[in-house]
């Protein structure tokens, strides 16, 4: 799982621990798998206390708070997918729409050659209803 991995590079690595803290990795990944509409969206991530911000607490503690809002999330799924296009379409909309066109016509054989050209087409959409 993508939480185990993050911490045990955290544990291991001298150059990822001068970089984040576990109480970090926490929220960046409680931040990813909510903007990616893995979990509930309305569900806030909430850091163990003090005491507790020593690496296996705060993994476990995160752990146990995804179930919770994976599970909350899934009782909707419309909110799941509304959430991550709500995320897509902020990010997508910092680009201007002459450059966004630029990008998609650079790599035109690339979503035709992958498959993605259900995802251009959504990506164009986002444009569209500005």
């Amino acid at each position: 799982m993508i939480v185990d991995y993050n911490f045990r590079k955290l544990r291991y690595s001298r150059h990822v621990r001068r970089c984040a803290s576990a109480q970090e990795i926490a929220y960046r990944l409680w931040s990813n798998f909510r903007w990616r509409g893995y979990i509930d969206p309305n569900v806030d991530y909430v850091p163990p206390v003090p005491e507790e911000l020593k690496l296996d607490a705060v993994k476990e503690n995160l752990e146990s708070q995804l179930v919770v809002a994976r599970t909350s999330g899934l009782k909707d799924r419309t909110k799941l997918k509304a959430a991550k296009e709500k995320f897509y379409r902020k990010i997508y909309l910092t680009l201007s729409p002459d450059l966004f066109e630029k990008l998609l016509r650079k790599y035109s054989l690339d979503f035709k050659f992958y498959g993605y050209e259900k995802q251009r087409d959504e990506l164009r959409s986002l444009f569209s209803r500005q």
